[in-house]
């Protein structure tokens, strides 16, 4: 079973200035029902940060779609070869304590796209300040 998901998106810009988002990080906690956002400069001081908790049926939703992400992304490769632009990771944590990895540039499972938009939805009824960046292709 998986018990939690972060997303890690990386600017892989040839040049990232202290006020531009280098790094962001969401994380879905199955048991605590929350989800973690921030994102970062270059330095690691973060801009903005915020923890919602998450209701049963959004927090099932989205670790549905996290299932359907993983038997989708089984075998396939998403990373492309860029020289700027950006990077996602998604790491996948199950109850026997591994870890599992899908990462990849410009393109993700068709199901990404998904998941992001109801992050952006959970997010945007909270009144995040932010603009959030996930797999970026939404």
């Amino acid at each position: 079973m998986i018990t939690s998901f972060c997303i890690e998106w990386h600017n892989w810009g040839d040049i990232t200035p202290v006020y531009h988002v280098a790094t962001e990080t969401t994380k879905v906690f199955r048991r605590k029902k929350l989800l973690t956002t921030g994102q970062y400069n270059d330095i690691g001081n973060a801009f903005i940060t915020t923890s919602i908790p998450l209701s049963q049926e959004k927090c099932d939703y989205l670790f549905s779609l996290i299932d359907t992400i993983v038997s989708e992304a089984s075998g396939k490769g998403y990373m492309q070869k860029i020289c700027d632009g950006y990077y996602w990771r998604l790491l996948i944590r199950h109850s026997d304590k591994h870890v599992q990895m899908i990462e990849g540039t410009t393109i993700a499972p068709n199901t990404a796209c998904e998941l992001e938009l109801a992050i952006r939805d959970i997010l945007h009824s909270e009144r995040y300040m932010g603009r959030p960046h996930l797999f970026g292709i939404c």
